[in-house]
């Protein structure tokens, strides 16, 4: 029987794969605004002879934008002349994260809930065309579940080479390396040799690229550096009595950076970390009162991916292309849809089902005294989501590397509903 479920999910995973690929045939490339700006960046560093950030750029670029996505488009230009080869090795990672959920969901339950993970993913719209872009999002994904397949496997050096190309994509390695290092305390008696691989490895690869970096710019940085300026600004646009706050700040605007023209993007983030500390010293309360709705705007939807299904007249000169799939847009529509927005429709209320299954399947873990189970799953999803509501701000694709964990503990949930059926 384990048989035949392997091969299932293996021709599962191909038919997924190539139903990708053909998500890229019909729709072609969505630009996305991020996306769009790591092309342009790639293409810059292309012209300059090196990668991102080559020093000229560091003379010329406010930030360090995502050097990981970045960097792939570099290199894919560099190698092949074309930047197809990047959506190519996009869509092996998406398919692959399908199967990655069905081993990891083995390790953590049983063959039952691991193949109900896997059917749950495969038949969830939202897993559709997300590889049409180059969003970090599919990389950072892939190879957070990659970390979490190889820890559970014991292979702990390649766990920490695996997460710490996840970090190059997205500088959020730290929040899976503490559920690790939980896990292993946790579940380990003799849990030294482990750990040191797995962090071991995971700093040399930082370093490695901060070296790299330092060689090619004197600067000595391993990951975007767009955090204190995203923060600041989120906490500036949405706080509520920005008149009291004007003094705090050079010329009345918190992002101002003083000689911005010959600043460069390392010291412009430390400018912006010291004014967004000058406004929370006025503004705690304010800041509390935000972190609600970071959480919200995180988790209010899941409609990001199907701008890819939209036409691509619109997607090329659409001025705000979300609008369509938007949540006011479709308050206000309803119930007057398009098929797609219907397909909207449909995801979201999959995906609100998923969230409260999920919230179950917590809860049956908690009751049975799954921790090891309860860390990797809730707890990353927990952690996951504090990160962002104290030291980030809110959108909705940034739970989309969550989805795999929801999905899972959904699982569970449906297993022992089903289980108590066929008892009662």
């Amino acid at each position: 029987m384990r048989f035949i479920k392997e091969h299932f999910v293996v021709a599962a995973t191909a038919a997924f794969t190539i139903a990708q690929l053909l998500c890229l045939v019909v729709w072609g490339y969505t630009p996305y605004p991020d996306s769009d700006g790591y092309l342009s960046l790639a293409c810059e560093s292309i012209a300059q002879g090196g990668l991102y950030p080559t020093a000229g750029q560091m003379k010329e670029i406010p930030f360090i934008w995502n050097l990981g996505s970045i960097n792939t488009l570099v290199l894919s230009r560099m190698l092949f002349g074309t930047f197809i080869p990047v959506h190519i090795l996009f869509i092996l990672m998406k398919g692959l994260s399908a199967w990655l959920v069905y081993h990891i969901a083995i390790h953590l339950t049983n063959s039952k809930a691991a193949l109900l993970s896997f059917i749950l993913y495969l038949i969830y719209p939202a897993s559709y065309g997300e590889a049409n872009s180059y969003l970090s999002e599919v990389p950072f994904t892939f190879f957070s579940l990659l970390t979490v397949y190889l820890f559970l496997k014991e292979r702990y050096s390649g766990s920490g080479l695996s997460l710490g190309i996840a970090n190059w994509y997205r500088p959020l390695g730290i929040i899976l390396l503490i559920i690790l290092l939980l896990s292993l305390l946790y579940k380990k008696r003799q849990a030294l040799r482990p750990l040191c691989s797995i962090l071991g490895v995971y700093i040399i690869v930082n370093l490695s690229i901060a070296a790299f970096n330092y060689q090619q710019t004197g600067y000595f940085f391993a990951n975007a550096q767009t955090g204190w300026m995203a923060l600041l600004q989120y906490s500036w646009d949405n706080d509520t009595d920005k008149q009291a706050d004007y003094t705090l700040f050079e010329h009345n605007d918190p992002m101002y950076i003083p000689d911005n023209e010959h600043t460069d993007p390392i010291s412009g983030n430390a400018q912006w970390r010291t004014n967004f500390f000058k406004w929370i010293s006025r503004n705690k309360m304010e800041y509390v009162k935000q972190m609600p709705k970071k959480l919200v705007k995180t988790y209010v939807s899941d409609n990001t991916t199907f701008c890819t299904f939209l036409p691509q007249s619109y997607k090329q000169h659409a001025e705000y292309l979300y609008a369509p799939v938007s949540m006011p847009v479709l308050i206000k529509s309803f119930p007057r849809y398009s098929a797609l927005q219907w397909l909207v429709v449909y995801n979201l209320l999959y995906y609100y089902l998923l969230l409260v299954l999920a919230a179950v399947g917590t809860c049956i873990l908690l009751k049975a005294k799954d921790t090891h189970t309860t860390l990797i799953t809730a707890g990353t999803i927990l952690l996951y989501s504090l990160f962002l509501i104290i030291l980030g701000h809110g959108e909705t694709r940034f739970h989309i590397p969550l989805m795999p964990y929801v999905i899972i503990l959904a699982s569970i949930a449906l297993m022992q509903a089903k289980s108590r059926l066929s008892k009662s």
